[in-house]
């Protein structure tokens, strides 16, 4: 390698080293990796030209403020509790609480659905206590032997659950060009090595096709390797208790929010 290439990579070890150890903030380590790719002349061009104009200016990339609006709309969705409506409103459709195959089917949905516009991570935070308060509703019937059914137990049901509800975030996340940061730095790439740009909805129209297959095989997977113990469930009034204290469906509050604070959850 030349040498930019090699100070290039030093610079990407270093800011991995620095990302996983976490021996600065994450956004501190981001911000030094800008600063040494621009002192350390990486995009210097071998007439002299300066390179650092070249590395700050990919961040007015379109493709960035694409991805800022993605988190504006998830924090918003979040704050508001919208993506907790979405989930519950979907687990009390007729019929799906019938089933432990179609919970957890129904919860690979809303993980996939809620993916693709807002973060895998955020979204499988999301699910993950209405997936351990019906993983504790249902102690009784996936596990009777056990006597104390206020804690969630490791059932095959629960650990189906678990992992539909990590892996379907993941797999919606490909599904639109704010689902995940990589889909828009590939975006990116496209652009600039092609010259042809790619929009929201044929970016869509391409990946919904691979979505679709990759959650059939999720499905198929997840529910074989662990099989509920029970299939047949009763009428569950969990979901729908939780689903009433949300309340009526109303227009957000600026009240709500400080200027110290975060806005809370409601409205």
């Amino acid at each position: 390698m030349s040498g930019p290439q090699r100070r290039l990579s030093a610079i990407l070890i270093l800011a991995v080293a620095f990302w996983i150890a976490e021996a600065l903030p994450l956004a501190v380590t981001s911000l030094l990796a800008i600063g040494l790719a621009a002192t350390l002349g990486i995009a210097d061009s071998p007439d002299g030209g300066n390179g650092s104009d070249l590395v700050f200016s990919s961040f007015s990339s379109s493709v960035l403020f694409l991805l800022i609006g993605g988190f504006l709309f998830a924090k918003a969705v979040n704050v508001h509790g919208l993506d907790t409506r979405f989930a519950l409103r979907v687990l009390t459709l007729p019929g799906v609480a019938k089933s432990s195959y179609r919970v957890i089917v129904a919860f690979g949905l809303i993980g996939l659905v809620i993916s693709a516009f807002v973060s895998n991570s955020a979204t499988a935070t999301m699910l993950l206590p209405i997936g351990l308060g019906l993983i504790r509703t249902l102690n009784p019937i996936m596990a009777p032997g056990d006597s104390d059914s206020s804690e969630p137990r490791q059932t095959r049901f629960a650990t189906a659950l678990m992992l539909m509800i990590a892996y379907a975030s993941a797999v919606g996340g490909l599904l639109t060009p704010i689902g995940s940061p990589a889909n828009l730095v590939g975006i990116g790439y496209i652009e600039k090595l092609t010259g042809s740009s790619i929009g929201f909805l044929q970016w869509t129209a391409a990946t919904a096709p691979i979505v679709a297959i990759m959650f059939v095989i999720l499905c198929v997977v997840i529910i074989s390797m662990n099989r509920p113990e029970c299939r047949a469930l009763p009428d569950l009034d969990y979901m729908r208790r939780e689903r009433a204290q949300l309340g009526r469906l109303s227009t957000g509050s600026a009240a709500r929010c400080s200027p110290s604070a975060w806005c809370v959850r409601g409205g």
